[in-house]
């Protein structure tokens, strides 16, 4: 392709210097000074890898011409491919600028698909970050660039890769509304989905009820666990955060059948998430749970209701919710050990649930008990 073709003066200008720089190269071997310096005869085999411009340098070595710089910029942000591929000729696509920002930053950023694909080939790394921690990905999804963010996607860019403000891509896309972006990436990360944290889980723990609301509007699965085998809504309740667990009820709810947050669903301990929020003492989530039918009477591993943890914990707030939802029809109960509400309350020193004006929480029966 001759350099006639390009309208663009940087282009044309980068091409004659290119062509200038090889007739020097060139005319160096026939123009050897008289002060002992290399003939091409007396080259060793072994000064190419030794010289400061190896082969290998000069293929990541950097364009020094701030022209030449300006023009794999331009030819970037127009989309202009095959002045793309004649600037870099002889350079590392992945060292071919100065900053931080790769080529396949810039190409992301600008939504220009071919570019991505043929920086791809030419083996532009997926993951590197820029100085705000952020990848390809990431300047794609932010802008919602979707197929640009589908291809780094499928080429095995890292969905979950996070930022210096701990931003994922689909944070990103969700923040500024791309949701056809937002739908791709969820789509992608549920073909990789295998006992492992998903955005979701993320959005459970920041309680951004937000971005919650979004990826399951856009088909994230409510009930994935992670390695641990918990679920969005165990971290949500287990944080106290209240709104996104009303979400993710709401979530079990409406899809119960196919993939439903199941309000009473258990891990290896026998602990729903109100036994959880009770534990913990969050009074608000102890109200969504409610809400969203959760069995107060259930019992963990050791014969523990909810009522049992928020009485040895001293959750005397979390207690009243449990006792004014009417639900707590055997406020006696006791567990394996032979213990009720009460008696762990009195045990471990809670006086504001063992004392007289208390007994409305737990009831003149559990004074009987003891």
């Amino acid at each position: 392709m001759g350099s006639t073709s390009f309208t663009n003066p940087y282009a044309i200008e980068v091409i004659r210097m290119k062509k200038n720089e090889l007739k020097d190269k060139q005319g160096l071997v026939k123009y050897s000074k008289s002060n002992k310096e290399l003939t091409p005869e007396r080259i060793q085999p072994n000064s190419i890898t030794n010289k400061a411009t190896s082969s290998t340098e000069q293929i990541n070595q950097i364009p020094k011409a701030e022209s030449e710089h300006d023009a794999i910029l331009k030819a970037i942000s127009s989309g202009d491919l095959y002045l793309l591929q004649e600037l870099l000729k002889g350079l590392d696509v992945n060292t071919a600028l100065s900053s931080t920002d790769t080529l396949l930053h810039l190409a992301a950023e600008y939504g220009k698909e071919a570019i991505v694909y043929f920086l791809l080939r030419q083996g532009a790394k997926l993951n590197l970050k820029d100085r705000e921690g952020r990848t390809a990905l990431h300047r794609a999804s932010e802008r919602g660039h979707t197929a640009v963010a589908l291809a780094l996607a499928k080429a095995g860019a890292d969905i979950h890769a996070t930022d210096q403000m701990s931003k994922t891509p689909l944070h990103l896309a969700a923040q500024n509304g791309h949701e056809s972006t937002v739908k791709a990436l969820v789509h992608e990360e549920k073909k990789s989905l295998k006992n492992q944290t998903t955005v979701l889980h993320m959005a459970a723990n920041e309680d951004d009820a937000t971005l919650a609301q979004v990826l399951l509007r856009n088909g994230a699965l409510v009930d994935t666990r992670d390695g641990r085998r918990k679920t969005a809504l165990y971290h949500a309740v287990r944080h106290g955060n209240e709104k996104t667990a009303t979400v993710l009820l709401k979530a079990g709810a409406q899809l119960l059948l196919a993939a439903g947050s199941d309000a009473n669903a258990t891990e290896k301990e026998k602990k729903t998430p109100l036994h959880l929020a009770a534990m913990e003492g969050h009074t608000k989530a102890v109200s969504v749970l409610l809400a969203g039918k959760a069995k107060v009477g259930a019992k963990d591993m050791d014969g523990c209701s909810p009522l049992h943890h928020t009485a040895r914990n001293g959750k005397e707030r979390a207690a009243g919710v449990l006792l004014a939802s009417g639900k707590t029809k055997n406020v006696d109960d006791k567990n394996v050990w032979r213990r009720t509400p009460l008696h762990l309350a009195a045990e471990h020193g809670h006086e504001l649930l063992v004392g007289v004006p208390q007994t409305q929480y737990l009831g003149n029966s559990l004074f009987n008990s003891i």
